[in-house]
């Protein structure tokens, strides 16, 4: 009859809008896990911003403390060509910081010379580092080969050319997700101008690697390049430019 026929069609009906339903929310649930496996342009940058940052012991404070060894060896001790020097710093933020760090590290540092005259310092460190912002939490292992040349030039600026490198977890709280994964941070410092009355950087480049796993299994991988003028570090990722103060 025609009433058991619309019934039939209301069955019809109501079921068809359950299957759309949980396809709906499957494909919700898909699209959630497509952001979860990867890690985004934005989280790169996030990584590599702290690395460079001088809140997180980046290069601004890395260079210093290399220019820093020609003030501690300004007497005859200057002269010890190829003497290895060794010493465990603490580098920790100053309270109220943005980013919250802090680094144990064995640091040696030795003298080079040409024809017996000061050329400048060889630098090696490795230890163990923490730091957290709003956005980012890490826990990793630091490894830094550097060196610091035209020590006895007055005339001219310091030059400060390295390799620092970053292996450890992360935990990234960006967008209202919150990833976990392990990654490796490259990042080879060349030829940069170091004011030897300020330390402070006025040029140079750089380029860096970011490769991990997240907990899902899925891989990343990401690399670019940073110009430094004045402070100012200017990252290039797959095309795009962000301005970073370090």
């Amino acid at each position: 009859s025609k009433k058991i026929m619309t019934m039939k069609f209301l069955k019809s009906v109501y079921f068809l809008s359950i299957l759309l339903s949980i396809s709906s929310i499957s494909c919700d649930r898909d699209d959630k896990l497509d952001d979860i496996i990867e890690i985004t342009e934005e989280e790169a940058l996030e990584m590599v911003s702290n690395s460079l940052a001088s809140e997180a012991y980046g290069i601004a404070i890395q260079a210093k403390d290399a220019s820093e060894l020609v003030n501690e060896n300004k007497s005859k001790t200057l002269f010890n060509c190829g003497v290895i020097k060794s010493k465990t710093i603490e580098r920790n933020s100053l309270p109220g910081a943005v980013i919250k760090f802090t680094h144990a590290i064995d640091y040696e540092s030795s003298l080079f010379c040409e024809n017996d005259l000061p050329n400048g310092y060889a630098i090696a460190f490795k230890g163990n580092g923490t730091y957290e912002s709003l956005r980012l939490e890490s826990d990793d292992t630091i490894t830094y080969q550097a060196t610091l040349t035209n020590i006895t030039n007055t005339s001219e600026n310091y030059i400060y050319n390295s390799s620092f490198t970053r292996d450890g977890t992360q935990i990234t709280k960006i967008a209202g997700r919150i990833k976990n994964f392990d990654s490796k941070l490259t990042i080879e410092n060349k030829d940069i101008v170091l004011d030897k009355d300020t330390l402070k950087i006025l040029e140079g480049s750089s380029t860096f690697s970011l490769t991990g796993t997240l907990n899902t299994g899925a891989t990343f991988s990401y690399s670019g390049t940073v110009i430094f003028q004045n402070d100012i570090a200017t990252v290039t990722i797959n095309g795009n430019t962000y301005k970073v103060q370090i």
